[in-house]
């Protein structure tokens, strides 16, 4: 049957008076069917063209009040059908006007379910007909500013002055005379006989709260749709909307005030409201008006300037009385109140803030409303408390951070909620140091840091669970395998002492189903919060307590920027701030993977070992939280960092990147000398850990020592005495200890670090502090040296010797021990012989060639050759050829006097390319140059293995490999010999100098080799005389 005949049917069977009852089932189908009878347009216009007519007799008949009758029915599917129609076609425009005005009839009439139905079909068609209903939007308004009006004589019959029948009828789906909160034992469990009861009538649209509910929203539509009817009609609005808000019931208003008599507060529904539902349906009635009047505030607040300082009031009524079952309306509740805030209406709310604090008030105790209300709630209210925070008085603010510190270790509602608090908080240092007692203020400042150390702590606690949650969340390819929470001996689920109650088979939210990953949201949250401290701690300088009389001269320079006077309580918590905080830095940890970076020998990467790759984010927030207690006095430091520094330490095994925070306290000026005291102190009780196999161990240790000698030389004028009580233990301790470490080729790595920081001549009191072991340094040192296997361990020792910090005037006793190390530096690497250079330099700067010349003679040989090997071209380093160069002139030729025999020069047998023959190898296009020697030495070889018996190899066959062999070292000396101007005896003289070379007959070679030179020489000599006559 195609959609017109359909049509057809419908209207036929709807305007047939003998149908009956059958009518509502009809209605009912055709409500089901109607998308696809109206989609042509043609199909369309017959549907109103066939239909309309009938709906509009059916519904001008009288309306029904039962819930239950088949009339009611039938009327409610009709306007059903109306509500889902194409309003935005233009088919509908000739039955627009007629439509509005039958529905505007039946919201006087109708019950409150029909009566719902037709006002949201005539907003529809208000705003998709605009052109067509323009001249019935007021006949409408008016109509919805009627029932505002009504109201309030519609709650006195309600809850004030209630009939029996009344009671119920505006209740609308009441089952007895006091209708029960939804799943309670009233709801579920029904009194022997009353199943069959039926359901009493229901209330009439015109006096209905539900209907009153959706009339905000449908103004706000027209408004929006028909901006020119505004004007007037807000002045009409504005009045009933106040009263409407101002309604209460005697038996609610009763139980406030007698709550107010005690000095308590009353939340929730009175005893004595005998129709709970309805009063729920009034609750969410005044909430829909007040999210009508936030929308009005945006452009018509001078028309409320008189209602403003009374909203406050209504707000905190409103979240009071709303029940707890109303989830719903609470939520545009706080939506329309955040609404409110954001037009600048914050000022009015200031003596509300106190009641808004109380979670019964703010959020209530209905069930779910922990988890689904606090985030909105909680994030309207911090908007609220920021943009006043100038103007809380004490009481406000100590209230504020209770409930803000309290939500700060709430796991619940995610990182943002946490966030969010400690924002708030953070933000309040400013205005709370306006407080007049400062005693107060910093008492109030403490208390926020003391719940931040503890988040800290937390979130410690809860590192290794993050940890695995991270994991999960970060296998994406993971089958999703249904949690099970039975016992299984193979196979359990993955529970923790922080996810304990992930386990509970009922919950109503597990944190893993939030998708997200616990250590992305705790490094955010981590963030925020040493962002936010420096700042508290810059405002605890304002309240400080008033100074005794201190002497200006024995302040420390910045005593005007830091903070002081700390009792024993207060450091306590910047100790736990410290201790808990540092370790959050693991977190940071878990996104590092390992990777080994090129050093140049296996001592460089225990002592440049080190921190992790850190990203830029940590590195400033490493520098961030060590800003922090730069503001602390030097007594608050030092007891600070006394007890922390052994924990800081054991932090660094599991993550080395918090090295960077001594690195960042020794080289601050304010804090260096105090830390560098600590520091050293601290590491010369663990000295003899440095030569352990441990290499993460010992590497960490060898850093800290390395960052402190770094602190003497940033700041030589404090840190030189701060080093002077160890230096000579130091140095003792790392020579004798190397005897029994189980590396001790650390200890001398350690020594270097300490050498590099002191050199250059500037620290006289740490010189004379090692001048007495000047002579048992050096004697070790060469002792070292002669019996070093490894060349790094060689050139570490040399180093060592040459670096040892002393001026020249104290090393002349000892300038011997220098002289072989010496030579070895300058055949090492570029820094080596830099350095060997250096030190050459001086010696025949400042020495005379009397007292120089003897010590360099046993070396001269040596060290001639290895400063003969810097004097080459570039590309080889200029510098080294350059000071070679000058160091020989200032030697005058002195070096001349002790070359005693030839200098063993390196050379090569080419000038150019060594000889090869082209082949060209199978799968090739083009020939390959190899070499002419190869496989030379091993021709040789097989012609001087004898043959052995039992070799398993055919006798034939190894004498074919020696012919072949034979073959090849005849024709290479061919080719070296050349076939050009050989003499006539050359095979007989090449057989007597082969007898006389396996004789080991040299001295006719010698001979040869004399008179050859010495015919060259006479040569020579008459070519010059003769270019001398001409």
């Amino acid at each position: 049957m195609d959609p017109s005949q359909k049509i057809d049917l419908y209207a036929t069977r709807l305007a047939d008076p003998k149908v009956g009852k059958a009518k509502s089932s009809y209605a009912l189908e055709l409500r089901d069917s109607i998308d696809t009878l109206c989609t042509p347009a043609a199909a369309y216009q017959k549907f109103l063209s066939k239909l309309w007519p009938v709906f509009k007799k059916l519904l001008e008949g009288k309306p029904e009040f039962n819930p239950n009758s088949s009339e009611h029915t039938l009327r409610n599917q009709l306007l059903e059908i109306l509500h889902r129609l194409q309003h935005a076609s233009p088919e509908i425009e000739p039955y627009a006007v007629d439509m509005v005005d039958l529905l505007m009839d039946l919201v006087r009439v109708e019950n409150e379910d029909n009566a719902v139905l037709c006002l949201k079909t005539v907003m529809d068609l208000a705003r998709s007909q605009q052109r067509a209903t323009e001249s019935k939007v007021q006949p409408f308004l008016d109509l919805i500013q009627e029932m505002f009006e009504a109201m309030d004589t519609v709650v006195k019959d309600t809850f004030d002055d209630p009939a029996p029948v009344s009671t119920t009828t505006s209740a609308g789906t009441a089952t007895t005379s006091q209708s029960p909160r939804p799943g309670s034992p009233a709801m579920t469990v029904s009194d022997p006989g009353t199943e069959k009861k039926e359901l009493l009538p229901l209330a009439k649209g015109m006096k209905s709260f539900k209907v009153l509910s959706e009339c905000p929203i449908i103004v706000v539509s027209i408004f929006q749709a028909h901006r020119s009817s505004v004007p007037t009609n807000v002045k009409k609005f504005v009045p009933s909307i106040k009263s409407i808000l101002m309604l209460q019931a005697k038996a609610q208003k009763k139980a406030h005030d007698d709550a107010a008599q005690n000095n308590t507060i009353f939340t929730g529904v009175s005893k004595e409201i005998k129709n709970r539902a309805a009063f729920g349906d009034f609750i969410t009635a005044q909430v829909k008006t007040m999210s009508f009047l936030a929308y009005l505030l945006r452009v018509y607040a001078d028309q409320l300037k008189d209602f403003l300082p009374t909203l406050p009031g209504v707000v905190v009524r409103l979240l009071k009385d709303c029940p707890r079952e109303k989830s719903s309306a609470r939520k545009e509740l706080l939506v329309a109140i955040r609404h409110i805030i954001n037009f600048n209406y914050r000022k009015i709310f200031l003596n509300k803030i106190d009641e808004l604090l109380d979670d019964r008030i703010l959020i209530g105790n209905g069930l779910t409303v922990y988890e689904s209300m606090r985030p909105l709630a909680y994030s309207m209210l911090a908007d609220l408390i920021h943009h006043v925070r100038e103007s809380l008085n004490r009481d406000q603010i100590r209230k504020t951070i209770e409930v803000y510190t309290r939500n700060l270790h709430d796991n619940f509602p995610g990182t943002s909620f946490q966030t969010m608090s400690a924002k708030l908080l953070l933000n309040m240092a400013e205005s709370i140091t306006k407080l007049e007692d400062k005693e107060d203020a910093r008492h109030f400042l403490v208390m926020i840091l003391d719940a931040i150390g503890d988040k800290f702590a937390a979130m410690n606690y809860q590192y290794a669970n993050a940890v695995k949650l991270s994991k999960l969340y970060g296998d994406k390819n993971k089958d999703q395998a249904s949690e099970s929470y039975m016992d299984d001996k193979d196979n359990f689920p993955d529970w923790d002492e922080v996810g304990i109650f992930n386990a509970s088979p009922i919950k109503t939210s597990s944190p893993r189903d939030r998708g997200t990953d616990p250590v992305a949201d705790n490094k955010f949250l981590f963030k925020n919060l040493v962002n936010g401290l420096k700042n508290m701690f810059y405002q605890l300088k304002t309240c400080n307590p008033p100074q005794s009389n201190i002497d200006p001269a024995n302040l420390p320079p910045n005593w005007g920027d830091i903070s002081f006077g700390y009792n024993a309580e207060e450091v306590r918590v910047v100790t736990k701030l410290f201790h808990e905080g540092a370790r959050v830095f693991r977190y940071y940890s878990t996104d590092v993977t390992p990777t080994e970076l090129p050093h140049s020998s296996p001592i460089d990467s225990v002592a440049s070992h080190s921190m992790a790759q850190m990203s830029r984010e940590e590195k400033e927030l490493l520098e961030s939280f060590g800003t922090v207690f730069h503001c602390l006095d030097p007594a608050t430091f030092h007891e600070v960092y006394q007890a922390e520094i052994p924990h800081l330490h054991e932090l660094m095994f599991e993550h080395t990147a918090l090295l960077h925070l001594p690195q960042f306290f020794l080289a601050s000026e304010t804090t260096s000398p105090a830390f560098a005291g600590m520091v050293l102190q601290y590491l010369m009780k663990q000295l003899g850990e440095v030569g352990s196999s441990d290499v993460k161990k010992s590497s960490i240790l060898l850093r800290m020592f390395k960052l402190s000698f770094m602190a003497v030389t940033l700041f030589s004028a404090h840190n030189e005495q701060v080093l002077l009580p160890h230096i000579t233990k130091i140095v003792t301790q790392c020579v004798h200890l190397s005897v029994s470490a189980e590396k001790p080729i650390h200890y001398f790595v350690l020594l270097r670090s300490l050498f590099r920081s002191i050199g250059g001549g500037r620290f006289e009191l740490l010189y004379k502090e090692i001048l007495p072991l000047l002579e048992m340094l050096l004697e070790t040192f060469n002792q070292l040296l002669q019996g070093a296997r490894d060349l790094h361990d060689r050139d570490l020792y040399v180093e060592l010797t040459l670096t040892v910090p002393a001026r020249l005037s104290h090393l002349l006793p000892h300038l011997s021990h220098l002289m072989r190390p010496l030579v070895v530096a300058l055949r090492a690497g570029p820094d080596l012989v830099s350095q060997g250079l250096r030190t050459l330099e001086l010696c025949v700067d400042n020495l005379t060639a009397d007292y120089l010349d003897p010590i360099m003679a046993p070396i001269m040989d040596d060290l001639m050759t290895a400063l003969f090997e810097h004097l080459q071209p570039q590309p080889y380093q200029h510098f080294h050829s350059h000071t070679t160069m000058r160091i020989l002139g200032k030697l005058g030729g002195r070096n001349r006097k002790f070359l005693n025999h030839p200098h063993q020069l390196s050379y090569k047998e080419c000038t150019d390319d060594d000889a090869s023959f082209d082949v060209r190898l199978i799968g090739t296009n083009k020939d390959r140059a190899f070499p002419l020697k190869v496989g030379t030495d091993l021709a040789i070889k097989r012609l001087k293995e004898p043959v052995r018996p039992g070799s398993g190899k055919p006798h034939s066959l190894e004498l074919y490999y020696k012919q072949e062999a034979f073959k090849l070292i005849s024709n290479q000396a061919k080719l070296f010999i050349g076939y050009d101007q050989l003499p006539e005896d050359f095979a007989a003289l090449l057989r007597l100098q082969a007898n006389d070379l396996a004789a080991a007959r040299y001295e006719t070679y010698t001979t040869m080799l004399s008179q050859n030179e010495g015919t060259k020489f006479v040569r020579s000599d008459e070519k010059r005389k003769k270019m001398r006559r001409n």
